[in-house]
């Protein structure tokens, strides 16, 4: 993997730096000025262009970086990596909000924060964590790592060095499979016991016994069924015999009440006739009858006529004093909402500004959370690859682990192969390139015929798989590193939107107290049209308020036209009433002469003589009712049994069939389930045979997990590749060491922790002086950055040298000057001036950034 070499750094308004413009140069160096010039903040600012977020303040506010009395600051990082040089814009401003860009060769890549945030993690290709404990040491760093315990001296090497993420990973998916096989597991076994319970239950009903006696039974059944079905059959013409019989006694019943009605009808005949002869005098009294009662009808009209306009008359003056009413609270609507339309539009003119500096923060709020939905899916995708990772790393290592197995297997086989071939080459005397002893044939006496180019082919696979794994393992746990950014970056930009949504709160709060509501315009709108809206109303209730008062005079003078015609009904009322008296005595003195009352002689009167008289159909219903009667003598003599007997027998056999045919619907359906008993068997028989094959193999597969999990401890495994790298680590550590402390001091390491050996003496490290503990310290963290130097040509520790004494202090500075060796960019932070002496090279940094090479 290519390295990181820092080129230039351009800063405005960062922490102590006003403004600084810095070009790197290769080799030690250090960084020197007084206190509060801005040493520490070019480190910082490295960091924060690279990761956006720096090591003084973490993950608060990025507005907290800003030199004070300042609005913004401006963060400008070019590099190169992987052949290609980037740069690096990060831009922070007091109001809120931070602004990034990224190029590559010159070319813009994205100026989309959270984009740059993302596209600068895959290039870094470091954990912001292990950045700042490799290669950047702020102040007390390094000593921290001396003084830290066994598991976290791991949890460090594994983070900066060895693949920590990926074997968790590993152990993690290792464990889920075994969860996974397991359920499989348990869940066949306890299917198979169920189908073992069904089977034997099943087989123990004997279905095809049961079958055979099914069929026997309904086939009897139907022969009986049949036997029925004709006996039946010559009943049900008996019982149509009857139904004949009865049918003829119901019509004989029917002729003999038609012909006593037929006699009445004759003698009705007649009264209709008599009172068809007074039809002229009836119609002259009706005539004048109803003259009577037209005019009284009419009386009644024009009364109702006079009592409805009456009542109109006074509906309408009733209306009058509602309008007149209405009127008045119209007024009324019209002055309070003019007055509150005056207020609401005060509120109006007053809210604008702070209505404007909301819409701004809602579309900050907005733009934060795009991000975190990018960031999120981002974050989303990157778990799909390492998934993925996963699945293809557990299914190398399964060929790895089955082609080893396979190649040791053969493998002393294939050394004793090459034995012999050496063999045939010696003589006896001859000295053996094995071993290095005198060769005599008759010690070697095994013959062996296997072929080696299994052997072979198998060896060079192992070795192709290793590669592959170490491949994708180094993969996965770039992967991770990329989730945990991720993950880090998407809790940022929830922070930030939180601080959004607090400055949305206190913006709304405000509103609410100077009486501001969303609807407000709304609100002013609705008013002046509910005012526009008044006025109209008051126009058209003046309107109907004169309408109304010419209605009441065409309803007063209609009135007394009525009462007008009245009177003249009144008149002709009388004069009816004396033709009606006279034509009603001429009318009743007929009704005496033929016997009849009113009542009779209008019911009569009314009557229409039928077409056909009396007489002649009482002739047809006689002449019917003698038919009839020869018919039924004749059909009572074809009879066998009586008319009762004929239905018990009847109902008898109905319900016997009936009977039969259940039981041999019963029975079809019992030989139905049975068939289908012997269905389900099968196929219970046939499922029980397949799960127990697949049983078979997720019981061995889980074997072999279980096996993979017991064997494939994490800690143990962990323990080891801690082990070697910091055996590694150790050894450098102590080389410089020797030459620092003349061989006084060396470091080792137990469970505990580090343990310092002064001249064979163990000591806690937390108990050494201070010019002790940065000896040591540095020479660690010297070493941890040699052992990483794959990733970057930079080196910063802002770690100050005021605790060595003289004699210590110059073994340092000759140990750091060693390190030119590296081809790096390495650079020193002191705050010793005597220290500084020991270097030519330096940087000097003066009050507000301005930065200098001596």
């Amino acid at each position: 993997m290519s390295k990181l070499r820092p080129l230039t750094i351009e800063i405005e308004n960062f922490l102590g730096i006003k403004k600084c413009n810095l070009s790197f140069k290769d080799g030690v160096f250090l960084i020197i000025g007084q206190n509060g010039a801005g040493k520490s903040s070019l480190l910082e600012a490295i960091v924060f262009a690279l990761y956006g977020t720096g090591v003084r303040y973490g993950k608060k506010s990025p507005s907290e970086y800003i030199r004070s009395r300042s609005s913004s600051c401006q963060i400008k990082f070019s590099f190169l990596r992987n052949g290609k040089k980037y740069e690096v814009i990060r831009r922070i401003k007091a109001s809120g909000g931070s602004e990034a860009s990224l190029s590559e060769n010159n070319a813009v890549v994205t100026t989309h924060r959270t984009l740059v945030d993302k596209e600068l993690r895959k290039i870094m290709d470091i954990s912001y964590d292990s950045f700042i404990t490799t290669f950047f040491l702020p102040q007390g760093r390094a000593a921290h790592l001396l003084t830290a315990r066994r598991s976290e001296i791991n949890d460090i090497v594994f983070d900066v060095i060895s693949p920590k993420k990926t074997i968790k990973a590993m152990q993690e998916k290792i464990s889920e499979i075994v969860r996974k096989l397991e359920s499989e597991h348990e869940k066949y076994q306890a299917r198979l016991a169920d189908l073992r319970v069904r089977l034997e239950k099943l087989s123990s009903q004997n279905p095809h016994k049961q079958i055979s006696e099914l069929t026997d039974a309904i086939q009897n059944l139907s022969g009986k069924i049949d036997i029925k079905q004709k006996e039946l059959k010559q009943i049900e013409k008996e019982k149509d015999l009857w139904n004949e019989i009865n049918q003829i006694e119901k019509t004989l019943e029917n002729l003999e009440k038609k012909k006593h009605q037929v006699l009445e009808e004759a003698e009705e005949e007649k009264k209709i006739s008599l009172a068809k002869s007074l039809g002229a005098e009836y119609q002259i009294f009706l005539t004048s009858k109803k003259q009577m009662e037209s005019l009284k009808d009419d009386a009644k009209v024009l009364e109702k006529q006079i009592n409805s306009l009456e009542y109109e008359f006074k509906k309408v003056n009733t209306q009058l004093e509602q309008l007149f009413t209405k009127q008045q609270n119209i007024d009324k609507r019209i002055s309070q909402s003019t007055s509150e339309l005056e207020k609401l539009q005060k509120i109006d003119i007053e809210s604008d500004e702070l209505l404007k500096k909301l819409n701004e923060l809602k579309a900050v709020k907005l733009r934060i959370s795009k991000d975190i939905d990018d960031l999120q899916n981002s974050l989303n995708k990157t778990q799909d690859l390492i998934e993925e990772k996963q699945r293809l790393l557990l299914q190398k290592q399964k060929q790895f682990f089955e082609q080893e197995s396979e190649f040791n297997q053969i493998k002393q086989k294939a050394i004793i192969h090459m034995a012999q071939e050496i063999a045939q080459t010696l003589q006896d005397g001859d000295i053996c390139p094995v071993c290095g002893n005198s060769y005599k044939k008759s010690e070697f006496s095994i013959t062996v015929e296997e072929k080696i180019e299994k052997y072979e082919y198998l060896k060079k696979a192992i070795e192709m798989l290793s590669k592959e794994i170490d491949q994708i393992q180094f993969e996965l746990k770039n992967l991770l590193e990329e989730k945990e950014n991720l993950t880090r970056k998407l809790l940022e930009t929830q922070d930030d939107l939180s601080l959004h949504e607090e400055e949305i709160s206190t913006v709304s709060k405000k509103l609410l107290q100077i009486g501001y509501s969303d609807d407000l315009k709304s609100k002013i709108h609705n008013l002046s049209k509910q005012i526009q809206i008044a006025m109209n109303n008051k126009i058209t209730v003046q309107s109907e308020i004169s309408q109304l008062k010419e209605r009441s005079d065409q309803i007063n003078r209609r009135i007394s036209e009525l009462k007008e015609r009245l009177k003249e009904n009144s008149e002709q009322q009388e004069k009816t009433a004396k033709e009606l008296r006279s034509n009603k005595e001429k009318f009743f003195e007929k009704l005496g002469e033929i016997n009849f009352t009113l009542e009779q002689f209008e019911s009569y009167f009314k009557k229409q003589l039928p077409i056909h008289s009396a007489v002649q159909v009482l002739q047809k219903i006689e002449s019917e009712i003698v038919y009839n009667k020869e018919k039924l003598t004749q059909l009572r003599n074809l009879t066998k049994i009586s008319a009762q007997q004929c239905e018990s027998l009847f109902a008898e056999l109905n319900n016997t069939v009936e009977l039969l045919k259940k039981q041999r619907d019963n029975f079809i359906r019992q030989k139905a389930v049975m068939e289908h008993l012997i269905k389900e068997l099968e196929e219970i028989r046939r499922e029980k045979e397949n799960l127990e094959r697949i049983f078979n193999q997720i019981h061995k597969e889980y074997q072999i997990a279980q096996s993979v999990k017991s064997t494939f401890s994490a800690r143990e495994f962990q323990s080891y590749i801690a082990k070697i790298v910091l055996e590694n680590i150790l050894i450098k550590v102590n080389d410089i060491l020797d030459t620092l402390t003349d061989g006084r001091f060396r470091l080792s390491i137990d469970e505990n922790g580090f343990v310092v050996i002064d001249d064979g003496t163990k000591r806690n490290a937390d108990g050494l002086s201070g010019g002790e503990k940065t000896l040591v310290s540095l020479s660690l963290a010297m070493s941890i950055a040699e052992i990483a130097a794959g990733q970057m040509e930079a080196f910063f520790i802002d770690e100050g040298f005021s605790a060595l004494d003289e004699d210590n202090k110059a073994k340092v500075a000759q140990t750091l000057k060693q390190m030119e060796k590296l081809n790096r960019v390495i650079g020193f932070v002191t705050h010793d001036p005597q220290f500084a002496e020991f270097f030519d090279k330096k940087l000097v940094v003066e009050k507000g950034g301005v930065v200098k090479w001596i």
